[in-house]
This record gives structure tokens, C-alpha cells and sequence, in this order.
């Protein structure tokens, strides 16, 4: 997949709507990355349009709770978030009531 312009302020964007945001008001690559395991460093490269997330795509449209097509393209509008939370015990992660 080539690279696409424009994914990097909708990872972002996403991010911060998820909570994950610092005082500054920037996106908390960190504590996103950790929680959902991902390398912090490929998301600050997603972020920054200088790379298109290819082999993460599935997962990162799962984890951001959108569209391949809204995170690629820009394509309609992403549903609203549903909080999520660590399963206790688990690696995995529950919707929030």
C-alpha cells in the first residue's frame, strides 16, 4: 500500500477523542501505545503522514473503533466512541456499559 496523506490527523484526532490526550492537548502516543500495544514510534510516523499504517490497518481501524475507509480516505464520519476497559486478567479489552 502506498503511502496516503492525511491518515496521520485522523489517528490523532481519534486518539485524542479516545481520552488519550496531554496537557498540551496533543495525542498521549504513549500511554495509546502501551495500552494497545503498539509501537510508539510507528504511531508518531502515522501521525506525522511519513508512513500509512498497512500491515496494522485491521487493527488499528478495530482498536480506533472506525472505518477502513475513514481512516484511509477521510470517507464519511467515524461513529461516536464507545469507552473501552482492560478485561481483568486479560489482554484483551470490554466495552464499557
Amino acid at each position: 500500500m502506498p503511502r496516503i496523506q492525511g491518515v496521520g490527523p485522523r489517528v490523532a484526532a481519534r486518539v485524542i477523542e479516545m481520552g488519550y490526550v496531554r496537557r498540551d492537548g496533543k495525542p498521549d502516543v504513549r500511554r495509546f501505545a502501551q495500552l494497545f500495544d503498539y509501537d510508539k514510534t510507528l504511531i508518531y510516523e502515522w501521525i506525522a503522514d511519513r508512513r500509512t499504517p498497512t500491515k496494522e490497518v485491521d487493527r488499528l481501524c478495530a482498536d480506533l473503533q472506525v472505518s477502513h475507509g475513514w481512516l484511509l480516505y477521510g470517507e464519511g464520519a467515524p461513529p461516536p466512541y464507545k469507552a473501552m476497559s482492560p478485561i481483568a486478567g486479560g489482554s484483551g479489552l470490554a466495552h464499557l456499559p
